[in-house]
This record gives structure tokens, C-alpha cells and sequence, in this order.
């Protein structure tokens, strides 16, 4: 989706940063998903208008954002894409980062990673946001979600939302997890949030 405004950006950084604020989700259907809560339409179109002054500031000068994307500096889509959502997030005036990429191990064996922790300020919840950029191609004339494919092509939709049900999101839920938070500091209930977006 061409966002409005989008090619006023003359850094190609700046104009990711945008997108990745203001686009819309990957599919809009997906509201709610078995009690998934998938961020919505009109929120990202807020933070479009609320964030437009930062990006206007990155505009004149991105070293910052440049900066912030070399300290993990990958060709990966989704990292690129999960490091403009964290440099989004450290510069919103409603959130306060937690964490960011924080690992669920138990023993020697990686059980999985939350994406990100914040507060909410305006609402003091806490939240657990998993996010994911990606980009499928239709490989038959069909709807079906796993006709869906990435470009690795073992990748598709189907899979994608699977995971982030039956995986990611349920690690609020795990004891290794819970005690890993707590060490953290963080001993509220978390809220779960999904941001999808690509193509």
C-alpha cells in the first residue's frame, strides 16, 4: 500500500520508517483471530499523524535512525523490519520499552523470544507485541491462507499465523517464561498485541 505523504521522504530509511507506522496490516480480517488481538487500522493511521514531526526530523537528518539500524545491521526483512517497529517504540512519548528480543531458555534449549515489553503510559498495562513483516505471493488461484508463499518458499501465511498462535503468543503463559520476566521486574499479567504487515 503507497501511503499519502510517503514519497515526500527523500531517505529511503525514512520512507521504512513510515511505512512501517503508518501502512496497514497484512490482512484486515484479522482483527481478532482466536482471541489473538491483532493491532488495528485507525491506530496506525494515528501514529502516522503523531509520529509525522519525528519523521520530518529524521528527514532533515536519519543519523540517528541510521545509527540504530547499524548496531544490528542485517539484509534479514523482518529483523530490519522488528529494529524500525524498536526505534519506533523508544521514540513514542505514550511507551516505555521493557525489553526488546528477550529469550526464553531453559537450560541449553531456546524455547522462543518475546518480540517486545512495554508499558502502556496511558494506560499502565503492560504489553507483549510480537511483530512481523513479511511478503507472500499467491502460488495457485486459491484463498487458502497456505497458498500464501514467502520468498524462501517453505514460508507461507498459514504457517505464519500457526506460529503466532500456537507459539509465540502463548509464552505469557509459560512458567520459564514468567520466572524470566520476573527477573526483569516485570510481574504483571501481560497483554498480548500482533503487528502484521507486509504484502
Amino acid at each position: 500500500m503507497e501511503l499519502p505523504g510517503l514519497c515526500k521522504f527523500n531517505y529511503q530509511v525514512v520512507r521504512d520508517m513510515a511505512w512501517v507506522i503508518g501502512s496497514l496490516p497484512l490482512l484486515q480480517i484479522l482483527a481478532r483471530l482466536n482471541s489473538i488481538d491483532f493491532i488495528e487500522n485507525d491506530f496506525f493511521l494515528d501514529q502516522l499523524v503523531i509520529f509525522d514531526q519525528q519523521l520530518k526530523l529524521l528527514e532533515r537528518d536519519p543519523s540517528a535512525l541510521n545509527r540504530f539500524l547499524e548496531r544490528n545491521n542485517t539484509r534479514l526483512i523482518g529483523k530490519y523490519f522488528e529494529r524500525l517497529v524498536e526505534f519506533w517504540l523508544l521514540h513514542r512519548e505514550d511507551v516505555k520499552l521493557l525489553g526488546s528480543g528477550i529469550q526464553i531458555n531453559s537450560g541449553n534449549k531456546t524455547l522462543g523470544e518475546f518480540d517486545f515489553i512495554y508499558e502502556d503510559l496511558n494506560s499502565n498495562e503492560i504489553i507483549h507485541l510480537e511483530v512481523a513483516g513479511k511478503f507472500y505471493l499467491a502460488q495457485h488461484n486459491s484463498s487458502e491462507w497456505s497458498n500464501f508463499i514467502g520468498p524462501n518458499g517453505t514460508d507461507n501465511l498459514q504457517s505464519k499465523l500457526n506460529k503466532i498462535q500456537n507459539n509465540q503468543i502463548p509464552y505469557v503463559e509459560n512458567k520459564t517464561a514468567k520466572h524470566i520476566l520476573m527477573k526483569l521486574g516485570i510481574t504483571d499479567n501481560l497483554i498480548s498485541k500482533v503487528i502484521l504487515k507486509g504484502y
